[in-house]
């Protein structure tokens, strides 16, 4: 571009284009991997940009780059599932190719007599060329070799590299070399800014996204095959997760997935401090859903997360509790939402894994479950006899279970919450059962939104999905749930048969999400099956409420498993 007008005409706005695409990513206000990747795929396009906006005649090597960017934004964004390995070489050696043109660009400057290379002397100067190419080259590598599961080291990389490289054309275009007698000094003075920018970016970011959890070394991945089922694989103390006046530990161990693999799960467990040395009753608890991602066990963001809001009344009862997180949760691996076979195995797995701890016995359990939990509780009920015969279980009480699943998830507007289970529901289920295709069941308005939802945690919305949400708040479902191959994997994990033990079944009756309807429906085919039900309406109560501290419920449900452990007769509503 010979022309300075054409340049500046073109250059600004470009410039201006890679500076917001580059903070949006330092900033990385996503969770979704989808969506994470389309947004390096995007930027990758306009870098590409940025190229060509530089190009002359003695630089050749920018239309190498720009072609290079933009392959890697088409495979980037065309490459599914997104390979994370595969995004963080393309972005990374794209950046580190970058880098080392701009670094030989500066060199050339005191060694003309040197092999051009597509290149020329650096127009910015010697120093602030070379504070970019280092930079490049830098952030390149952590691409290539700092991979996670988020996309995120790329995105920041990526973003940083926008930033930097858009700043520069603004301040080169702005201050250029033949109307200033110190410009290499303003030059390296923006670029030095730059860095600073989209360093506090990228950490600002992590306040802005409520903190980034990850799973820490004890959910280190580790193999499963080869050990039995309930297998105890490691376990550690647990201090931040302990309430007072108890001592808790957490646990890995070996389940069985939906389709008969062995895997590997995690779990809390939270023993009286003062009666470690008794045996002790066992209550499991089964959380509500809190997230896709690994970062949202329970284990690891506390059990309030997952409905557990009385923990110090279970040990104040004198009983230990024991809190798994369901597979997919802590140890990374396939989600098991509302995915029966699996969320029982676990429930039973965990209480397998739970007496090899040293120390500490425990005696008979009774199960709960609050939400997907109380699907997971009936589920282990249901697979005792077949899966965990020698486990001893007293009774299954669930809490706003969500037991009719086509029923549950056939209604609208349900709100955020109904919106976090529905998308949870379909990415898991996509991912579980090939014939549920994601596309055929979700709008494509809404695809990125319920990406997102499913990948954050239930306490973590951070920035932009409630943006998305105020672009597109319309449902989610593109048909409905009751027709096609989803219809036949609801009906498939929906909790049906004959439970042998007392089961409790506590539900609000101002409960948006799970209606009263719909359990007294289910209460009823449970009777006629066989199953002793205790069947409970607190009419006042919503899905949240059920679970208050405050909640009647919880006195009732204490009460019930004070009559499991001591084999009181239990009342029936079934006649």
């Amino acid at each position: 571009m010979a022309d300075p007008r054409a340049s500046r005409a073109v250059g600004a706005p470009v410039g201006v284009l890679a500076i917001a695409a580059g903070a949006l990513l330092a900033v990385r206000p996503f969770a979704a991997p989808e969506l994470m990747a389309v947004s390096v795929s995007l930027g990758l396009a306009v870098a590409a940009l940025i190229e060509l906006v530089q190009l002359d005649r003695q630089r050749p090597a920018k239309l190498t780059l720009a072609i290079g960017f933009a392959v890697g934004s088409l495979l980037v964004g065309l490459w599914q599932p997104v390979s994370l390995p595969a995004v963080g070489a393309v972005t990374g050696t794209l950046l580190i190719l970058a880098g080392g043109a701009e670094l030989w660009s500066a060199a050339l400057i005191s060694n003309e007599n040197w092999p051009r290379l597509l290149n020329s002397p650096s127009p910015s100067g010697f120093w602030p060329s070379l504070l970019y190419g280092g930079a490049w080259v830098v952030l390149g590598s952590l691409s290539v070799v700092w991979v996670d599961r988020t996309l995120l080291p790329m995105a920041v990389v990526l973003g940083m590299y926008l930033l930097m490289v858009g700043l520069a054309v603004i301040i080169d275009l702005v201050f250029p070399a033949h109307r200033l007698e110190a410009p290499e000094r303003i030059r390296l003075a923006g670029r030095v800014l730059a860095i600073v920018v989209g360093s506090a970016l990228a950490f600002g970011g992590i306040g802005l996204d409520n903190g980034r959890a990850t799973p820490g070394p004890l959910y280190a991945p580790i193999a499963g095959a080869g050990h039995a089922p309930g297998k105890l694989l490691r376990a550690d103390s647990y201090a931040a997760g302990a309430v007072p006046g108890v001592v808790a530990a957490r646990l890995l161990y070996v389940t069985t997935s939906a389709q008969g693999s062995p895997i590997v799960a995690s779990a809390v467990i939270y023993v009286p401090a003062d009666r470690v040395t008794e045996q002790l009753p066992l209550v499991v608890w089964a959380h509500d859903g809190t997230g896709l991602s690994p970062a949202c066990a329970p284990s690891m963001r506390g059990l309030g997360v997952g409905g557990m809001s009385f923990a110090d009344r279970v040990a104040a009862s004198g009983y230990a509790l024991l809190a798994p997180d369901l597979p997919g949760l802590g140890v990374e691996g396939e989600s098991s939402y509302l995915i029966g076979q699996a969320e029982g195995r676990a429930v039973l797995d965990a209480l397998r894994a739970a007496r090899q701890l040293n120390g500490v016995r425990f005696g008979d359990a009774v199960l709960w479950g609050y939400g997907q939990g109380g699907h997971a509780a009936l589920w282990a009920g249901l697979l005792r006899d077949d899966y965990a015969s020698e486990v001893s279980v007293k009774g299954v009480a669930a809490l706003a279970p969500l037991t009719d699943l086509a029923a549950t998830f056939s209604a609208s507007d349900t709100g955020p919450d109904g919106e976090r289970a529905d998308s949870s529901l379909i990415s898991s289920y996509a991912q579980a059962y090939p014939d549920v295709e994601f596309n055929s069941y979700v709008r494509p308005s809404a695809w990125l939104r319920v990406r997102e939802t499913a990948a954050r945690c239930a306490d973590a919305d951070g920035f932009l999905l409630p943006q998305l949400r105020a672009l597109d708040a319309g449902p989610i479902w593109a048909r409905p749930v009751t027709e096609g191959p989803l219809a036949a994997r609801l009906a498939a994990n929906r909790p049906d048969g004959r439970i042998p033990v007392p089961v409790l079944i506590a539900q609000g009756g101002a409960d948006a999400m799970v209606t009263k309807d719909v359990q007294a429906a289910y209460v009823a085919a449970q009777c006629r099956r066989g199953t002793a039900v205790d069947y409970r309406l607190y009419s006042d109560q919503d899905h949240d409420t059920l679970v208050a501290p405050s909640s009647p419920a919880i006195a009732d449900l204490l009460a019930w498993t004070a009559d499991r452990f001591d084999d009181r007769a239990t009342s029936k509503t079934c006649s």
